[in-house]
């Protein structure tokens, strides 16, 4: 399975959350099968309801419906706090974007194989706004206090590598944290340093992975995974050269196809990231578009 480019992705991605999520309710097309109680949140009701194979979610104030979600499963939420290793919900209501007024978190779930959650953040007063709709494919966003304001920062994970060279269960996620900035969360690289490893400890890692057992132990999957992983974790904490050097350390001698690899990681699949202008600003880099080369070796299969 590829990748989608990246404006491809935003297209489909644009419409199906305009077509399944985003909707100023006048009226429902399809019969409800049955409804929930609905959960109160302020003054706004959350009314769950069954339609077919599906959940609709009718947000509404004083009878007035101001907003309609619809998928497969949907969670009227309280936000996940993740704080040293566990995990806490916050109350309904509370004020996660730092600006006093009462929030809501919506998550959506289209129960694919793999795909696709959406986190919806909702502010209630003094009017009621959607902040952010935020894909994140088949990992749940977590919040977390990342710095010293006080809005909540969200953990998303980019999913850009899936099935990348690796089957999904293999292929690495990399974080990102964002952070509520001018009305909206947005990606926060300076959230996202984090100090290089040490020598030895690259070295320890790259051994373990050119000495590997998993190199072409399956014919679909030739490569060893853990090498992008480690590369991603280095490239998306601030650490660009040492993953351009761990490649070289952890890439196997008697290989002839490192420098293909290269140049599919670094100029194209890196490059497709919707995240990628945040990353690349966190390495101090400019945020080149995918290479030339990268869509004629894709038409080529």
């Amino acid at each position: 399975m590829r990748s989608l480019c990246p404006r491809a992705t935003a297209t489909l991605l644009g419409a199906a959350l305009l077509a399944a999520v985003v909707a100023s309710v006048a009226s429902a097309q399809d019969a409800d099968t049955g409804c929930e109680a609905g959960q109160q949140i302020e003054d706004y009701a959350f009314d769950l309801c069954k339609v077919a194979s599906a959940q609709r979610l009718v947000i509404s104030l004083q009878g007035q419906a101001l907003l309609q979600v619809e998928d497969k499963k949907i969670e009227v939420a309280p936000p996940l706090l993740d704080a040293s290793g566990s995990r806490s919900a916050l109350p309904p209501g509370r004020d996660i974007t730092g600006n006093g007024q009462a929030d809501a978190v919506i998550y959506s779930d289209s129960g694919g194989a793999h795909c696709c959650i959406q986190l919806l953040v909702l502010e209630l007063a003094p009017k009621f706004k959607v902040l952010n709709r935020l894909d994140a494919g088949n990992y749940l966003p977590l919040f977390r206090q990342a710095d010293k304001d006080a809005a909540l920062e969200i953990r998303i994970r980019d999913g850009i590598f899936a099935y990348w060279k690796a089957p999904f269960a293999r292929s690495p996620a990399p974080p990102v944290i964002l952070d509520f900035q001018e009305g909206r969360y947005r990606p926060a690289p300076e959230l996202m340093r984090a100090p290089p490893l040490a020598i030895g400890q690259l070295r320890r890692k790259a051994r373990a992975v050119r000495d590997s057992p998993r190199w072409d132990e399956d014919d679909r999957y030739p490569l060893d995974s853990r090498l992008w992983a480690v590369m991603l974790d280095l490239i998306y904490s601030g650490n660009f050269a040492q993953a351009e050097d761990f490649l070289d350390q952890a890439w196997p001698r008697d290989r002839p196809d490192k420098q293909d690899f290269r140049r599919a990681f670094f100029e194209c699949q890196l490059r497709l990231s919707f995240y990628w202008p945040a990353v690349a600003a966190l390495n101090d880099l400019e945020p080149l578009p995918p290479a030339k080369h990268c869509f004629a070796e894709a038409e080529g299969g």
